[in-house]
């Protein structure tokens, strides 16, 4: 029978800030497949303590927190970042995603691939086409622009498909080369994220609330005696 361990729940956290990369998304889908393994090796010890005291129960019936991705980029290589999307859909525990400063580009999808998704009241999000620069001879460029409409095309459908932005808009948005720029309460209406998290100062102790300056009072009688030369 395998010991059974706290969960250390900084141990569950990853961060993305930085522009998405091979190395930042090899770096991000490296730790969740650890924590996976972790988890999974953790839930077999459960169902063996439980066995051994007579108990037997579905693995699913074992709830474990989940690994929080905190996001905050501009966007960057299309491929890598399909890559982690891939991953984090694949994650047996759930992702829930963070948004912190900006989710932008290519940012966009790794946001809708996560579990839950939660948004910053000042985040900012934006959407455009792909974007890439091409060279060599005639055909070799011609086989670029080719792949990137197919980029285009898997970028438009697996937006639309995890979120309620409208398809036409989305494909308005890419044929005029814009830059759509949109806030969190924008992404919560379309469903790019679930929550926004904002904080409310009525909740927040008293200590800590922002002291406003006191008004000295003046003495009526002090007025007169300073007028006296």
């Amino acid at each position: 029978m395998g010991d059974i361990k706290l969960i250390n729940l900084k141990d569950r956290l990853v961060n993305l800030f930085s522009d998405v990369t091979e190395d930042s998304c090899k770096e991000v889908i490296e730790k969740i497949q650890e924590i996976n393994i972790k988890d999974d090796e953790y839930i077999q010890a459960s169902l063996g303590v439980l066995a051994s005291m007579g108990f037997s129960t579905d693995p699913a019936n074992i709830s474990l927190p989940p690994i929080t991705l905190n996001l905050s980029t501009f966007g960057g290589d299309v491929y890598s970042g399909f890559g982690l999307c891939d991953s984090i859909r694949m994650s047996e525990t759930s992702v829930k995603i963070i948004c912190y400063g900006k989710v932008m580009s290519m940012g966009i999808p790794i946001l809708v691939s996560g579990h839950y998704r939660a948004a910053h009241k000042n985040t900012t999000f934006m959407l455009h086409d792909v974007s890439s620069c091409t060279w060599g001879k005639t055909r070799e460029m011609e086989e670029c622009i080719e792949q990137n409409k197919i980029l285009r095309e898997r970028m438009i459908e697996y937006i639309c498909s995890r979120t309620k932005f409208p398809r036409k808009k989305l494909i308005d948005i890419i044929d005029k080369k814009q830059d759509f720029f949109f806030s969190a309460e924008d992404a919560l209406k379309w469903k790019f994220i679930d929550e926004i998290i904002d904080i409310n100062l009525d909740e927040v102790e008293p200590e800590k609330k922002a002291k406003k300056p006191s008004k000295k009072k003046t003495n009526k009688n002090d007025e007169k005696e300073d007028g006296k030369e």
